[in-house]
């Protein structure tokens, strides 16, 4: 069995990526769920009675939606005990990579601002006003102006 083989039905789910033992796919479980129930409903002789060849085949469909039942709740809890794995792989990561940063001496943070308590002082002081910057917004119109200009001298050119 080539390496195609074990890549041919990765577009199938988004976490197909995440299976990587080899099982059957949930798909692939439905389906055969399916084809199963069509050869049994296939299998009825055609010599039985109207009633008990629908009385049959209803059974035969009760069970298949039974198994598949069985199958989405298995696929669920499989799906998210997955997920909770890829997050707590994620967490570990960044633990490991948060003590190997403070390690090197690369802290996190510290909240300098936690604000004064109930009824006590606060150091805060407001920004300074902005500058006064007619020259540069002046300017930038001139230059803006130079340019369409040039362009507008060019193109006629």
């Amino acid at each position: 069995m080539g390496y195609k083989d074990n890549y041919k039905n990765m577009g199938r789910s988004n976490l197909t990526f995440l299976n990587a033992s080899g099982d059957a796919s949930h798909a692939d479980i439905l389906a055969s769920i399916e084809k199963e129930k069509q050869d049994k409903i296939k299998a009825i002789p055609l010599t039985l009675s109207v009633a008990e060849r629908q009385s049959r085949i209803n059974a035969i469909v009760a069970e298949a939606n039974a198994k598949m039942v069985a199958e989405n709740a298995r696929y669920e809890v499989e799906k998210a005990k997955r997920v909770d794995d890829l997050f707590g792989k994620i967490s570990n990561v960044l633990s490991a990579t948060q003590t190997g940063l403070s390690t090197l001496g690369i802290n996190r943070p510290i909240d300098e601002n936690k604000g004064a308590p109930i009824g006590g002082s606060d150091n805060y002081t407001p920004p300074p006003p902005p500058a006064n910057n007619t020259l540069l917004i002046v300017g930038g119109i001139v230059v803006a102006l130079g340019i369409v200009g040039f362009v507008i001298y060019k193109i006629r050119k």
